[in-house]
């Protein structure tokens, strides 16, 4: 079995740590960009909740205002169909 001599011995020695380096280098930007994207992913999910409150906060300002719109709607569409109902009656009770 052949010994490798000390200079052999320091270039294997050398060479695994850059590989060992490398690897871990490549992990670690890895690792980094993996942060940016959370990071970038907070800062977005932070907006939408700041957006978030500005929408509930105005939709509950409007709100009052937009139920009695729909209130007023609903009874007037009511009063349309009771409308058209008695017509119908009427125009159905003078054909006959």
């Amino acid at each position: 079995m052949r010994r490798f001599s000390l200079f052999s011995r320091i270039f294997l020695f050398i060479a695994f740590l850059y590989a060992y380096l490398f690897v871990y280098l490549y992990r670690l930007t890895s690792l980094q960009e993996v942060h940016r994207r959370h990071v970038s992913d907070l800062e977005r999910a932070q907006d939408d909740l700041v957006s978030s409150h500005d929408q509930i906060e105005a939709l509950t300002i409007e709100q009052p205002r937009l139920s009695a719109r729909y209130h007023f709607f609903q009874v007037t569409r009511s009063y349309v169909h009771d409308l058209i109902d008695c017509i119908s009656t009427k125009v159905s009770i003078s054909h006959t």
